[in-house]
């Protein structure tokens, strides 16, 4: 098993690489340093920057180590060799914490901002690292046991006994334990969110469980809540399901998005970071505006996330072309590559650069056109296809009443 990247929650299993001189990825990465130690003796970089471009080459390799990972968020944290960048520190952090380095949630917790401070009730016992694991793994099957599965959309949970949940604090429990791949990378804090038990998330919070720890299953239980399309689309599905279907779960859009919105400024206002990446590089914004909910996208905004945040190249972990090749992009472009109207115009409404230019030269209206060209080819299966080409319409007229323009290399 290698090390995992989770990038702000996302999870990515590395298949472990064996290190060999004729490894390719070896080789890369001894021409790297090689390279920086001879700008470093030719002054043309200083030793830290060439540290720096060391470490950062190590940290794209399959076999890298927590400690590397580690060492790479030190160098953002305190700019060695590098610009100061504590958005990029935090995420390391993370990802040397989630494989096992304990210092590193310490240094997480440090940088950290919270507005709600919570003090621990509850004295744990000093145990070793092994023990913590396990106990922290009981901890979190134990709620899972007892709130069973699902979040319900009335905002109740299931009772669960605190008197054991306090045991295994006291106990040693480590409070970022995250189950293996078949269960789910599933974690307490996480448990307790999706079923909208603030208390128990309160008290985890305090006890040390990090709120950028496992966030992308944080977020995938909060995005959950917030209904997708325009309140037009909302209401379209609704007047056409057959008499009798359940199409809303028995709780308003209005009520469910008070709940998403409640639930996500409740983790940002106890130190989680709204921009926080994925493994593609992309931040929360680009994944709410692919889900298509203008009301996730507004209250991510509220919390503070740039709304022309790009998905940044350096942060691509998963070794995808396709994923650097859609470099520096705003979620606009991913509204607009999943033909959501709602999202495109929420983000514009928001004051979203409609002439932004991409690493390869687009805006977002010659991509618009680029999507419905591709949806229009007869030789691309398209499920739906004329409600697809309704929406990338509509997507391409709203960015041109908002004054979108073609790129310089547009055809």
């Amino acid at each position: 098993m290698g090390i995992r990247v989770v990038d702000s929650g996302f999870a990515d299993e590395a298949a472990a690489v064996v290190p060999s001189p004729s490894n390719p990825m070896n080789i890369a990465l001894l021409k790297t340093g090689v390279l920086c130690v001879l700008l470093a003796v030719t002054g043309f970089v200083s030793a830290a920057e060439g540290d720096f471009r060391v470490l950062f080459a190590r940290n794209q390799e399959k076999d890298r180590t927590a400690e590397d990972q580690f060492k790479l968020a030190e160098c953002y944290a305190n700019g060695d060799g590098v610009a100061k960048n504590l958005t990029k520190a935090k995420l390391w952090y993370a990802n040397a914490g989630a494989n096992g380095y304990v210092p590193a949630w310490k240094r997480l917790g440090a940088l950290t901002v919270k507005k709600v401070q919570l003090k621990p009730t509850v004295q744990a016992k000093q145990v070793s690292p092994e023990v913590a694991q396990a106990k922290g793994l009981e901890l979190v099957r134990f709620l899972r046991q007892s709130y069973g599965r699902g979040g319900r959309l009335d905002g109740t949970h299931a009772k669960v006994d605190m008197k054991e949940v306090v045991r295994l604090v006291q106990e040693g429990a480590y409070m970022n334990a995250v189950t293996p791949q078949k269960e789910l990378y599933e974690s307490a804090l996480g448990i307790a969110l999706e079923q909208n038990d603030l208390k128990m998330c309160d008290f985890l919070l305090a006890h040390g469980a990090d709120p950028n720890g496992n966030w992308r299953n944080y977020m995938k239980n909060i995005r959950m809540y917030f209904p997708h399309g325009t309140e037009a689309e909302r209401k379209a599905v609704r007047d056409s399901a057959p008499r009798g279907a359940v199409v809303d779960m028995g709780v308003s859009d209005k009520k469910r998005i008070a709940m998403a919105s409640k639930k996500l400024k409740f983790l940002v206002d106890r130190g989680a970071d709204p921009m926080m990446r994925c493994t593609t590089g992309r931040t929360m914004l680009h994944w709410f505006a692919i889900s298509g909910s203008p009301e996730a996208i507004s209250a991510l905004i509220k919390c503070g996330v740039p709304v022309d945040q790009p998905n940044d190249p350096d942060e691509v972990s998963t070794g995808k072309k396709e994923d650097r090749d859609e470099a520096r992009r705003t979620a606009l472009y991913a509204a607009i590559e999943y033909r959501n109207v709602g999202a495109t115009q929420e983000l514009i409404r928001n004051k979203a650069n409609v002439n932004y230019v991409d690493a390869q030269g687009v805006t977002p209206l010659d991509y618009a056109y680029e999507v419905q060209k591709s949806t229009l080819d007869p030789k691309i299966f398209f499920p739906a296809r004329e409600d697809q080409v309704r929406r990338i319409t509509a997507v391409i007229e709203l960015l041109q009443k908002a004054g979108a323009k073609r790129g310089k290399k547009s055809p």
